[in-house]
């Protein structure tokens, strides 16, 4: 039917649809067609209106027949339109997209491109900042050629960079707008100006604007891109901070940390502190992959995981977890036998800026003799509420530690 009515055929060596010629009675039928796609320049409308024309007078036309018309027009103009289902784009038409044309014929739109002037002049703007070539006239095609770098620069960042609030609004706005684009046409002309406080109209009276609004657009692209640096950066700083090293000099840093847990007993780590001074202790990695096994030691994820409150809790949990491996190089350097002894450490601090510290190390005998100890302080404790029973532990073991301080 196709070939008899010249609908589908061949000119300079490509497949291209067009009026029907070699049986006028299609005319009709072509006409209203392209009337119905012309109208859809203004705003999207369902398939399930052209449908209806085609089941009503003056054609009557069976299912069979509309199914197959429907599918040759729309193939045929599949460069002039964008198609939707329920307000999300649809990139083609495949089987099952045809195959719920007619099932759901309601949710299915098509909207005409209709494209020309300042519009195609940012089109190729877009183009050009993607490193895309010039075009006279936008087709579906050259649509989703210039959106998909866009979309997979979005797709492309990590969780922390999708989510972080360390950017400036006009890139959490331009982000925002990216994760959420459904039509193409909506997302170049409307939707990405909104962004940076502009529209299609002052772009339209002023060359400069134009070209300043591409220019913010790549700012926000360079800004996102620096994200994920942005925060190794601050995990380097927090660490050079922690060691006291003012400088930038990452092997100085590496060198520093290494010499000063060399020494720690390995028996005396919990897995997690022994996970991190294994990491400590790596050679193989580069500065941002040594730095990053830090974080995931302490912090359990990755830094391109992150979320601005994991930022937030870094640098604590990194001071927390250095500070654990410090006293427990104290305890290295002490003479106790870790597999035969147990060892404790007592920090007391008060409001009056009093601080006592003390390390206790328990044999086995001994560490029962703490149990009957223990189990008579708390039979007492029991008789009284806290915080009054807390409170009168914690100062009892204050004026024994200070008993012990003004012993010769």
């Amino acid at each position: 039917l196709c070939k008899h009515t010249n609908i589908l055929r061949t000119e300079g060596g490509q497949m291209i649809c067009a009026p029907p010629s070699g049986n006028p009675s299609f005319m009709d039928l072509w006409e209203v067609s392209t009337a119905f796609l012309n109208s859809t320049q203004s705003g999207k409308r369902p398939l399930s209106e052209l449908m209806d024309k085609l089941y009503e007078k003056p054609f009557r036309l069976k299912d069979g027949f509309v199914d197959f018309w429907i599918l040759v027009f729309l193939i045929g103009h599949h460069e002039e339109y964008a198609l939707f289902k329920n307000g999300t784009y649809i990139p083609r038409i495949n089987k099952d997209a045809a195959e719920l044309f007619f099932k759901e014929a309601k949710s299915y739109e098509i909207k005409k491109f209709s494209i020309q002037g300042v519009k195609l002049d940012l089109f190729n703007k877009y183009r050009e900042l993607t490193k895309q070539t010039f075009q006279d006239e936008i087709t579906s095609s050259s649509f989703q050629e210039t959106a998909k770098p866009f979309l997979a620069f979005y797709r492309n960042l990590s969780s922390y960079g999708k989510q972080t609030k360390s950017v400036s609004q006009e890139c959490a706005a331009f982000r925002k707008v990216l994760s959420m684009a459904k039509d193409l046409e909506k997302l170049f002309f409307e939707e990405l100006p909104a962004c940076f406080g502009t529209t299609m109209e002052k772009l339209n009276d002023s060359e400069a604007a134009l070209n300043d609004f591409v220019a913010r657009i790549n700012d926000c692209i360079s800004e996102l891109r620096l994200a994920d640096d942005n925060l190794i950066k601050h995990v380097e700083n927090t660490v050079l901070g922690t060691f006291g090293i003012e400088n930038d000099d990452f092997d100085e840093l590496r060198r520093k940390i290494k010499k000063r847990y060399k020494d720690i007993k390995e028996q005396l780590l919990y897995p997690q502190q022994k996970t991190l001074l294994n990491r400590i202790k790596s050679e193989s990695l580069d500065k941002n992959a040594w730095l990053n096994s830090l974080v995931q030691a302490v912090m359990k994820k990755q830094l391109p995981e992150f979320s601005d409150e994991d930022e937030r809790l870094l640098s604590t949990r990194l001071a927390d977890s250095f500070k654990e491996l410090d006293d427990l190089l104290v305890w290295s350097k002490l003479n106790f036998d870790a597999e035969k002894d147990n060892a404790f450490t007592i920090e007391i601090r008060g409001t009056d800026e009093s601080k006592l510290k003390a390390n206790v190390f328990l044999s086995k005998k001994q560490t029962e003799e703490m149990k009957e100890v223990e189990k008579k302080i708390k039979k007492m404790l029991k008789e009284t509420k806290y915080p009054v029973n807390r409170a009168a532990l914690i100062s009892l073991l204050k004026k024994n530690l200070e008993d012990d301080k003004d012993r010769p």
